[in-house]
């Protein structure tokens, strides 16, 4: 998407700034687990909150997650979704 944003989620705090400074720039959001790229529910992000965030401020594009699972993907997956 030429011309938007793709910020990588790291703090809470700096999401829900990204979002309501620059929400018309951002083309989609990606996460990625700290440290060592693992699962989402892993860390001290509360993804549920994030998610609520970006859409509450009515953000209709997509979010990428990126992890190497330690445990079934599957179960990962629905962690973070809850």
């Amino acid at each position: 998407m030429k011309g938007k944003l793709n910020p990588s989620v790291c703090i809470d705090a700096v999401l829900e700034n990204i979002i309501t400074t620059n929400f018309k720039k951002i083309g989609h959001f990606h996460a990625a687990g700290n440290p060592d790229r693992h699962e989402l529910t892993k860390i001290e992000i509360h993804y549920p909150s994030v998610f609520e965030a970006i859409q509450s401020a009515g953000f209709k594009g997509y979010f990428g997650l990126e992890y190497w699972p330690l445990m079934d993907p599957a179960i990962g997956l629905r962690e973070v979704a809850q």
